[in-house]
């Protein structure tokens, strides 16, 4: 009932701002230093469930403990989402991605959508913590109930590339640019996928067909002059190198360009 609310709110609650807090130790804690809790008895849950959202995000401590009083109270999926995420909030990405794999699982067959999201906040959570075989595991199953997806398959291939699994990154990154091919991030991200499997020549066509489409012309031009020079094209990494020069001279992809350009020139 309460399906839009919630996706709007719950993904844009930012994690980074509450990264460095720690959980507080209860032999210390003074009346004065206890988390100010959400004083909402008449509340409908939906504004309920904004205000714990909102709270996980200034002191994530508070909200788990409003989150699961107020699910001990009756609060269902609100107060269990709520609590996933004051926990993603505090750093805590490993718990925090099991309980959203566990309220994505039991909300599968009622709201497919909804579940899916929750199960690729568990995923990108996964990656956070450095364990990517569950992200891949969280991931997949989202896709097995959402509509296609580039931008999950994207997610989905960099959880496979931190498991060394080029192959399946790549199958991945084809497959969203099956269902885009008119972007040109998600051919450059091909382009690399390519690049890791020794395919320069792919990736070359992936780098010129995403500079056609207006990708980043410095940084796309840059990265395929690099790869000709690792094939040994010395000459057309230096027309790459010299159109980024002539197109940004003050960037960053300059900068590596001039190296690039130095180290083209060294004999030998």
């Amino acid at each position: 009932m309460h399906r839009h609310l919630k996706k709007r709110l719950v993904w844009a609650a930012p994690f980074a701002a509450a990264m460095m807090m720690s959980w507080p130790a209860p032999a210390q804690e003074t009346a004065e230093d206890r988390p100010r809790l959400i004083e909402v008895p008449d509340l409908a849950p939906q504004e309920r469930f904004r205000q714990c959202l909102q709270q996980a995000e200034r002191s994530p401590v508070a909200a788990l403990i409003d989150a699961e009083r107020w699910e001990t109270d009756g609060g269902g999926n609100l107060a269990r989402e709520c609590a996933a995420t004051a926990l993603a909030s505090n750093g805590e990405e490993d718990e925090a991605a099991r309980r959203f794999e566990t309220l994505a699982r039991d909300l599968a067959e009622i709201d497919g959508d909804y579940a899916a999201g929750l199960f690729r906040e568990a995923g990108r959570l996964w990656l956070r913590a450095d364990v990517p075989q569950r992200a891949v595991f969280a991931l997949e199953a989202a896709g097995e109930i959402a509509e296609p997806d580039p931008q999950l398959l994207v997610e989905r291939a960099r959880a496979r590339q931190a498991l060394d699994d080029d192959e399946g990154a790549l199958a991945d990154l084809q497959e969203a640019t099956d269902l885009a091919p008119d972007r040109p991030d998600l051919l450059a991200l091909r382009a690399s996928a390519f690049q890791r499997l020794n395919r320069p020549d792919a990736a070359i066509d992936d780098l010129t067909q995403a500079i056609e489409l207006g990708g980043d012309l410095a940084e796309l031009t840059l990265e395929r002059g690099i790869v000709r020079a690792r094939q040994g094209d010395s000459a057309g990494a230096r027309r790459d190198f010299q159109a980024v020069l002539d197109e940004a001279p003050d960037s960053v992809s300059a900068e590596i360009a001039r190296r690039e350009i130095s180290l083209l020139e060294e004999p030998g």
